[in-house]
C-alpha cells in the first residue's frame, strides 16, 4: 500500500495572477488609443479586463483548494480528487492493465496533453508523467504528478504481473 497527496502551491497561483494582471494592464493601455466606428473602446476594455481578472482569480482560488491523492492498494492504482471534506475517485485502474508510465518533457508538449485528463496541481510541471492503460479494449491516458517512489512502485508491480 502506498499513498501520496499533491497540492498546488499558492505561490504559483499568485505569480499566475500577477502575470495576467500585467497582461491585462498592457492590453487596456493599448485599447485606449483604438477607435472602432468612431467610438473609443477603452471603457469597454477595462470592464472586460475586470470581468476576466475576476474569473481568473476565482479559478485560481478553487485550484488552490484542490488536491489529488494517488494510492496503490493491492493491484489497484486509484486517483482521488480531494476538495474540502469531499473525496472523489477519478480513476481506479488495475496495475496489470497499465501499459506505460512515461515522464513528459517540456520539449515534447503537444495539444493532446492540454486536452487530456490531468490530475496534477499545474498545467505543466517538471515532474509530470503520462499513464497509458487499457480498459475495455481501448487505450486511455491521463497525466499526473507522482513522486519517483510511486512510479518505481507502479513499475515494480507491473513487472511482477507480467
Amino acid at each position: 500500500m502506498h499513498k501520496e497527496v499533491v497540492v498546488r502551491s499558492k505561490m504559483t497561483s499568485l505569480v499566475t495572477m500577477i502575470f495576467i494582471c500585467e497582461f491585462l494592464i498592457i492590453i487596456s493601455d493599448i485599447a485606449e488609443n483604438i477607435n472602432v466606428f468612431g467610438h473609443r473602446i477603452a471603457g469597454y476594455s477595462k470592464i472586460m479586463a475586470i470581468i476576466f481578472l475576476s474569473i481568473i482569480v476565482y479559478k485560481e482560488i478553487i485550484k488552490c483548494k484542490l488536491r489529488y491523492k494517488y494510492s496503490i492498494i493491492a493491484d489497484q492504482f486509484i486517483v482521488y480528487r480531494l476538495s474540502n471534506e469531499k473525496q472523489e475517485i477519478l480513476e481506479n485502474i488495475k496495475v496489470s492493465s497499465i501499459q506505460s508510465i512515461d515522464k513528459i518533457w517540456y520539449r515534447k508538449l503537444s495539444i493532446h496533453q492540454f486536452m487530456a485528463k490531468k490530475y496534477t496541481s499545474l498545467i505543466v510541471t517538471p515532474s509530470m508523467y503520462c499513464c497509458t492503460y487499457r480498459i475495455n479494449d481501448k487505450n486511455e491516458i491521463f497525466y499526473f504528478q507522482p513522486s519517483e517512489n510511486l512510479v518505481l512502485k507502479l513499475n515494480d508491480l507491473r513487472n511482477r504481473t507480467f
